[in-house]
């Protein structure tokens, strides 16, 4: 039965419930259908009457003296051809024996209504078959007289005889041959019928019918004289065929026979004229023919027009025959033609495609018989053709139906295993090609942003196909024509059986090029939702019917299901590890990630965790109402995203509570500085939800790993701790640490002291001189800041560092050159030689895009003294962007700028590096310096550095130089300069122009 197909659905069953659970099965299994529920006898009566359903399920127990074996008692009376299923979790395996006995068709209990469908669907097939048997059992009696009236009607002489020589059947023109009605002859035999004088003849025709019957081999009687019981002479022509059984027994035969007692004397013409009406006779509806083996001439009847559509013009020889069978099977059948002719077989038969007049192919079944002289010789053969194009395609559908079954199947299977999307599309398609034996299945999805649709899976011979085929949905761009954005937009399974005559297929040379002749569209769904298409190519024409259409719309339905499936299983996961109100990670899965982050063990390296608690947050829902704390909280979240890009690392994990994680922390205060710019410098004051401003503050916990712990639930509960510290101290931020809170405090008052102190003037430049080891004279000073407080003098150390940290450097640095210029200019103009100034440059410094043009932007302040300025840049910082670094170099020097390379040794440079950089000398660190007279390998290194820098025309300074020692050697060594404190410390501008001034009056 089609599944397909509305059916009505009668159900005895008390609890509606029960009912309903039963309905909902059939739903699921894409059963379409109307039902209907009863409880009592009567209602049944008038539901069988009246509703007429297609099937009854039926539970076992049902209230009062009304029971399952009543139930079924009165469908087996009123309705006894409509399958009855018990469906029950009472019922034992005796009461389901005997019910299967009266005529229920299956049971199911109710503890396993998976099996309910399958049940339904079983019952109303087998209810179907029992139904067409029926039919066919009356076709058969329809036909039985249907025959009996041919027969009646035929004016030939048709008998059947047994064994015994009784007639079993005899028309009524044999009746009248014989002067007798059909009903007097049935049950007699030859004796009854022949005179008695001719016992001879009654013994000879019951040999022959016996032979005829033995052999299994028809048997012809040219002319038989027969002389009846009232002495009436008959002359008949005869030919007997034995009428074989299913189990390949003979105890009958069927003749028919002609009366030629006014046309013995026309034998020859008579003979052959029987002989062809006697095939007629025999296959009316074939193209029957007639070959004379010596002359080659092929008669033919009417029929072969008919079947094959020629006319006059197709020759009557067996050439034209032989030239119409299709070319692959040609040689064989003409083969086994022949060898029968020439044998001394009677029968051939075979089965091949025969070509129409219009071209085409009918398959046909064709047999002949040999007539042969008394040699053996054939003489003659005669046949008919049997037309079997329609059987065979009818074979060939239920070949095609098998296979889209079996893609069903297979793909339902899949469907249960897989647990992506991505895997279900490639499986799909495979199981088609494979299964379903087409050329090539793909699935394509819709591109709602753009209106394209995007293949995501194919299988089959593809020959670059899809590189060429573009779709869209959009009807206003050429790829919006075609019938899989039809398909799309309709939500409708559309085929097309001939592509090569079709006028609506896009890409059909394309498709024509590929061998492929039938395609199908059917749409993917997600709920209501249109999201796909499954296209199916197959080289056949007229591949798609409506069965199998339907077929697939099952499979395309299953398909979605599975689809559907999916992604209910990753909206679960989703909501195992997300917050649904935010989107933001959960608990659970934050936790997981914290895990992952505190796996590194690497000394130096950190995490901070962050818990953001909304204060007064209870209040909000208090008064305003829960769905305005919803709204907080989304926007809420929607700010701190802004705050962290590193979506994996914010979550929510309680009701307004927040978490952020910071990785790779090296300093405490950086995570200060990140909620104090990041967080309270971002987050808004106030929030509008719902057309209402609400003030917003938070308190922040943090714990930082490995200080605080090394495991998440540690770290977590000590960050908890900190938050509750928080918000009690009224803090906007605390660290679980106590000392660390100090520390962080310090150093955040230290940075706020630091942005004032430029312009407060606290900043000052304090000078070591460089001194020429060939001459003993002041050849350059360095210039160190330093900070002046009402403290007194701050370590460089402890506030060059935050500089760097917090970005000021940039503007402090800027400060330095200009002030160490100013300087020098001022020496100058008071007479004195001011030698070359050195101002040391960060990484944070050259990093800013804006480093060159400002430091050119102060070298334009003093344009007769730019040969004045020399920066120096350590090793490392070099090394870290060499081919940016080399071009900014090369730009300061082409301003008179000279570039020295600070602490020269401790990085990885290679002298060949230096060769490319506009450099003008190195300095030595004073690592080498201060150990090169104790350890040889020092004074190797030295003595190396300088060399290599001579061979490169650079200067070489040695720094930290303290004892006249150390001098002697650099001296030995050829080094160029050296500063440190044998000569000087740093000291201020007056303590420089007082040694200048020294300097210049001897």
């Amino acid at each position: 039965m089609n599944h397909g197909v509305e059916i009505k659905v009668l159900l005895i069953e008390d609890v509606e419930t029960d009912a309903e659970l039963e309905l909902r099965e059939l739903r699921k299994s894409g059963i379409i259908y109307v039902s209907k529920r009863v409880d009592s006898e009567p209602d049944l009566r008038q539901a069988l009457q009246e509703f007429k359903p297609h099937i009854i399920l039926s539970d076992f127990s049902l209230p009062g003296h009304f029971d399952g074996y009543r139930a079924l008692a009165i469908s087996r009376e009123l309705a006894p051809d409509i399958p009855f299923i018990f469906v029950s979790g009472t019922i034992g395996e005796e009461n389901a024996i005997e019910s299967l006995k009266n005529g229920a068709s299956d049971y199911v209990l109710k503890s396993n209504l998976l099996r309910l469908s399958n049940a339904v669907k079983r019952a109303l097939d087998e209810s179907e078959l029992k139904r067409l048997q029926k039919a066919a059992e009356r076709e058969i009696e329809a036909q039985r007289t249907f025959f009996r009236k041919v027969i009646d009607l035929d004016k030939n002489l048709i008998f059947a005889k047994d064994r015994e020589g009784r007639f079993v059947l005899v028309n009524e023109a044999f009746a009248a041959f014989l002067g007798m009605t059909a009903s007097d002859l049935l049950g007699k035999n030859n004796v009854d019928l022949i005179s008695r004088s001719n016992a001879e003849l009654v013994k000879h025709l019951q040999m022959d019918e016996l032979e005829v019957m033995d052999t299994k081999c028809e048997k012809f009687f040219p002319e038989v004289k027969i002389t009846d019981a009232h002495g009436k002479i008959h002359w008949l022509q005869t030919i007997m065929r034995p009428i074989i059984s299913s189990d390949g027994s003979a105890d009958m035969i069927l003749a028919v026979g002609t009366d030629i007692t006014e046309r013995k004397q026309m034998e020859d013409e008579l003979r052959q004229s029987i002989e062809r009406f006697e095939i007629i006779a025999r296959a009316t509806n074939d193209a029957v023919w007639d070959w004379n083996l010596q002359t080659g001439y092929l008669w033919r009847n009417e029929s072969f027009e008919l079947l094959f559509g020629y006319g006059e013009e197709a020759e009557p020889s067996i050439r034209f025959w032989m030239e119409h069978i299709h070319p692959d099977v040609r040689d064989v059948i003409k083969s086994s033609l022949y060898q029968v002719i020439e044998g001394e077989e009677k029968y051939w038969s075979a089965e091949y495609r025969f070509m129409r007049h219009d071209g085409s192919y009918a398959y046909v079944y064709d047999r002949g018989y040999v007539i042969r002289d008394a040699s053996g010789k054939g003489m003659r053969m005669i046949g008919a053709m049997m037309d079997m194009s329609e059987r065979y395609a009818q074979e060939m559908k239920i070949a095609r139906l098998h296979r889209i079954r079996d893609v069903l199947s297979g793909i339902n299977s899949t469907i249960i295993r897989v647990h992506d999307q991505e895997t279900l599309y490639q499986e799909a398609c495979r199981i088609a090609v494979e299964y379903g034996k087409f050329a090539m299945a793909w699935i394509g999805l819709l591109d709602r942003t753009t209106g394209e649709i995007c293949p995501v899976a194919v299988c089959g011979e593809d020959q670059g196909f899809h590189d060429t085929a573009k779709f869209s949905i959009d009807e206003n761009k050429p790829e919006g024509h075609s019938l899989v954005a039809t398909v799309l937009r309709e939500n409708k399974v559309i085929f097309n059986n001939d592509v090569a005559m079709a006028v609506d297929v896009k890409y059909q040379q394309e498709l024509l090029a590929r061998g492929i002749h039938s395609i199908a569209a059917l749409p993917l769904s997600m709920g209501d939702e249109v999201i796909g298409v499954f296209g199916l190519n197959s080289t056949e024409k007229n591949a798609f019917d409506e069965e199998e259409i339907n077929l697939l719309r099952e499979m395309a339905a299953d398909i979605s299901f599975g689809l559907e499936s999916i992604n209910r299983e990753q909206q679960i996961k989703y909501l195992a590890y997300y917050d649904v109100l935010t989107g933001l990670p959960n608990r659970e899965l934050f936790t997981d990630r914290l895990v992952q982050a505190l796996h590194p063990a690497v000394p130096g390296y950190a995490v901070a965790l962050l818990l953001l608690d909304i204060e007064r947050f209870a209040y909000v829902n208090d008064v305003y109402g829960r769905h305005v704390g919803d709204g907080l909280l989304k926007e809420f979240a929607n700010h701190l995203r802004a705050c962290v890009p590193e979506q994996d690392r914010l979550a929510r994990v309680g009701a307004n509570c927040f978490a952020i994680l910071l990785v790779d922390i090296h300093e405490p205060s950086v995570v200060a500085h990140f909620i104090e710019e990041k967080l309270h410098g971002v987050l808004p004051r106030t929030v509008m939800v719902e057309g209402r401003s609400i003030l917003v503050s938070s308190k922040v916990g943090v714990a930082l790993s490995p200080t605080d712990g090394v495991e998440a639930e540690v770290l977590f509960r000590n960050a908890e701790a900190a938050l509750k510290s928080a918000k009690q101290a009224n803090a906007k931020y605390l660290f679980y640490a106590r000392e660390m809170n100090a520390l962080v405090a310090e150093k955040l008052i230290l940075e706020n002291r630091l942005r004032q102190a430029l312009d407060k003037q606290e900043f000052i430049l304090h000078y070591q001189p460089k001194i020429n080891l060939s001459s003993d004279e002041v050849c350059g000073l360095e210039a160190l800041i330093r900070w002046q407080t009402q403290d007194g003098l701050v370590p460089p150390i402890k506030f060059i560092p935050l500089l760097e940290e917090t970005g000021m450097i940039i503007e402090v640095g800027l400060w330095a050159i200009r002030k160490a210029m100013e300087d020098r200019q001022a020496w100058k103009e008071k007479g004195l030689i001011s030698p070359p100034i050195a101002v040391n440059v960060s990484s944070v410094q050259i990093k800013d895009k804006n480093f060159v043009p400002a430091v050119i932007s102060v070298l334009d302040s003093f344009p007769d003294d730019k040969a004045g300025l020399e920066l120096e840049i350590t090793e490392t910082l070099i090394m870290e962007n060499l081919d940016d670094n080399i071009k900014k170099f090369y730009e300061l020097k082409d301003k008179g700028v000279r570039i020295s390379i600070d602490d020269f040794g401790t990085g990885y440079s290679s002298l060949s590096y230096m060769s490319k950089l506009p450099v003008n000398a190195l300095k030595i660190d004073r690592s080498f310096i201060s150990d090169m007279l104790d350890n040889p390998d020092d004074t190797n290194i030295v003595s190396t550095i300088i060399m290599l820098a001579h061979s490169l025309n650079l200067k070489v300074i040695a720094e930290g130089v303290e004892t006249t020692e150390q001098v002697n050697l650099l001296r030995l060594l050829k080094c160029d300069q050296f500063q440190g404190y044998l000569f000087s410390p740093p000291v201020p501008p007056l303590d420089i122009e007082t040694m200048l001034k020294a300097r210049s009056t001897t």
